[in-house]
């Protein structure tokens, strides 16, 4: 007699895990951390847990870089003083009695500023308009240079916070199952017939889903044949619009490239030390260990994100300027049905999706007047996740003790089978792209 039967796809161990509070937890570990590491990586950043926003548009605030400073366009002398024009014609934060200095670090007094205009006189220096505050270079407020007897206030700076938005997006997969298909098969799934390891299959599709979304898509409200979708701005997205660094690189990478890279993301943040995850494609990394060799060292159960481990990653390390960088392959980049197309350049191997990667910082960002979030925030509308199976005949009563016994024989539908669905309105959310890199090959 088989131990297999068929029984509704609610009894299988999967579902009543899935129907606890939290059933993203389980989603992401059945997603195989290894095969979706951004999943599991931003689930470990975020504490497995999910932020709770009661609007389909998740709204917040962000406050930039409070520094003074703006590109000049020209200059002018009149008498002793200087009138600087900014490339930015409307910008207007230097105030009368700032100190500033240009990239030379030649100081000068602003007496009079207007939008796109600065009049400063000598501090020390006599101006000459040829050599300083010259086309192309930088003026600096460096601080306030009041006089000593009888000084007065300054105008007011103010600061406005930058409203900022994202979309979650729904995603959903379903799996059904017909009476029929319940046969005693050769292939097995964890020691049962195929048909019942379905679920699970379905699941990991979903999770992969997910993923793909979290990477590619941009963030917007499209109106199609069937209706009305959000889609979630996603990494790529977020990298290209909120500060990061994308590079479309006319070569692989060189030792070169990866330094300056490693630079422009880590120079972003005052923090003394970054932490990098580098997201790569397997040729990406072949390249980067052409020019690293044996500096980078095998960190084995060092695989913590946000203080939080995730199961399946052996993350190698590699430390350079006071900048940690851990490597976690990312297969989505190397799947050759998703990302196929090859990499043309010059003594390129595999395909353009293997030989880029993504650096990420995950240190926690700190919210102004205090508190912390991940630099991936991961969302949701209504629920973290929904799930739930439709019982058709696959689940009717099979015995005398059933009949006249509604408890034990309800079914939803008279379909000969039963199926399980899975959705979820949620997504990522990065409030500042300043410490992340995406490269790419141009072809």
């Amino acid at each position: 007699m088989s131990n297999l039967s068929p029984l509704p796809l609610a009894n299988s161990l999967i579902s009543a895990t899935l129907n606890e509070r939290n059933p993203m937890d389980l989603v992401t570990d059945i997603s195989r951390g290894y095969n979706t590491p951004l999943l599991s990586i931003v689930s470990a950043l975020n504490g497995w847990s999910s932020k709770s926003v009661q609007s389909i548009k998740y709204e917040f605030t962000t406050v930039g870089n409070l520094s003074v400073a703006a590109l000049i366009a020209s200059n002018s002398l009149v008498g002793t003083n200087l009138v600087v024009t900014l490339q930015d014609t409307t910008y207007k934060n230097f105030r009368v009695g700032d100190l500033v200095m240009d990239s030379e670090m030649v100081f000068g007094k602003v007496v009079s500023a207007s939008a796109g205009s600065v009049t400063v006189e000598p501090a020390g220096t006599t101006l000459v308009a040829a050599t300083h505050f010259i086309a192309g270079a930088t003026i600096k407020s460096v601080g306030d240079a009041s006089i000593k007897d009888s000084s007065r206030g300054k105008s007011s700076l103010y600061v406005t916070p930058t409203l900022d938005f994202n979309y979650p997006s729904i995603t959903r997969d379903s799996q059904f199952i017909s009476t029929k298909d319940m046969l005693a098969t050769y292939p097995r799934y964890n020691g049962e017939y195929w048909w019942y390891g379905q679920e699970e299959l379905m699941l990991q599709n979903f999770a992969r889903m997910m993923e793909q979304k979290w990477v590619y898509t941009n963030r917007g409200v499209i109106t199609g044949a069937d209706g009305e979708y959000y889609l979630n701005g996603g990494l790529i997205w977020s990298i290209k619009n909120r500060g990061g660094v994308y590079l479309k690189s006319p070569n692989i990478i060189d030792q070169n490239t990866w330094d300056d890279l490693i630079y422009q993301v880590s120079v972003k943040s005052a923090a003394p030390t970054q932490d990098l995850v580098c997201l790569h494609g397997r040729a990406a990394k072949y390249e980067i260990d052409k020019f690293l060799g044996t500096t980078i060292q095998y960190s084995g159960k060092m695989n913590t994100f946000g203080g939080e481990g995730v199961k399946g990653l052996t993350v190698p390390m590699y430390s350079i300027g006071s900048t940690n960088i851990s490597f976690v392959y990312f297969p989505l980049l190397d799947n050759p049905t998703f990302n196929p197309e090859p990499c043309t350049l010059a003594n390129a191997t595999g395909t353009r999706g293997s030989n880029s990667f993504f650096l990420i910082d995950k240190n926690m960002l700190t919210g102004l007047g205090g508190g912390s979030k991940p630099p991936v925030e991961l969302f949701h509308f209504g629920q973290e996740m929904y799930y739930g199976h439709i019982k058709g005949m696959a689940s009717a009563g099979s015995s005398s003790a059933d009949y006249m016994n509604p408890t034990d024989s309800i079914i939803s539908s008279d379909v000969a089978g039963m199926s399980c669905h899975a959705m979820a309105d949620n997504g990522i959310n990065i409030v500042d792209a300043q410490g992340m890199c995406f490269f790419e090959p141009q072809a």
